[in-house]
């Protein structure tokens, strides 16, 4: 094992420690902060991605929900690229599990001006809003504005009601991004726990939600650098102006 700094950054750690260690040939290396904080940021911008990557994919599940799931259309962004939505399995019908998707970019610019290419294969296994169910989203060959690389397996998972309050568990599996200089790998499982908002129409309709959050993280860098991070303290969040 190597040296570890241990630093709190509540800004980049989600209020939760954030751990850096040098992992290089079993040899002992210190790492300074400016090393950590370079590991951390770098953390928070693949978040970021992922995030943009599968905010954009829940839209497109809710909407898929609201229309009875249709075999197949296309989404467009502006004049920029666009997005075939097809329904592998299970299509035409809001009641038939489980069900395939796939939803393939073309030079795809989204809201947020991040250019996409690839495919996104979601599997479900029942209707989100139900204890038990699986929601597994997984990127193939899908590349953002042009360079990097996006790899990685979200799994969403409806625990039902954990001491009395409804709780999903979202996780991140072989996540990995790569630049033609840099790639770092990510990690995590999250759990949110909804204090209200959770009645509502949509599991992800987000603007009337006040909930509770947890996250442990974990990943690697090129520069030999392994981290994690941690909540020490569950935090409450809302998306209410």
């Amino acid at each position: 094992m190597k040296t570890k700094i241990f630093l709190s950054i509540s800004a980049v750690a989600l209020s939760g420690f954030f751990i850096v260690s040098s992992c290089k040939k079993d040899e002992e290396k210190n790492v300074t902060t400016a090393q950590a904080m370079v590991v951390a940021k770098s953390d928070v911008s693949s978040d970021n991605a992922y995030n943009d990557i599968f905010t954009e994919t829940e839209y497109v599940m809710s909407t898929l929900e609201s229309n009875k799931y249709p075999t197949s259309g296309t989404k467009s962004a502006s004049l920029v690229g666009g997005v075939t939505i097809s329904v592998t399995k299970g299509a035409g019908d809001s009641t038939i599990f489980p069900k395939e998707i796939t939803i393939t970019y073309s030079d795809y610019a989204s809201n947020s001006g991040i250019k996409k290419n690839g495919t996104i294969k979601i599997t479900q296994s029942a209707r989100i809003r139900k204890a038990g169910a699986v929601r597994t989203i997984t990127l193939e060959n899908f590349i953002i504005n042009d360079s990097v690389q996006i790899q990685g397996k979200k799994t969403v998972t409806n625990l039902g009601l954990v001491d009395g309050k409804p709780s999903i568990k979202i996780q991140l599996e072989n996540g990995k991004i790569i630049t033609p200089t840099y790639f770092i790998t990510r990690n995590f499982t999250r759990t949110l726990t909804w204090l209200e908002g959770f009645a509502g129409l949509s599991i992800f309709n987000i603007w009337d939600d006040v909930y509770q959050f947890t996250e442990t993280a974990s990943g690697s860098t090129k520069d030999g650098f392994s981290y994690s991070t941690t909540t020490k303290t569950p935090l409450n969040g809302s998306f209410r102006n």
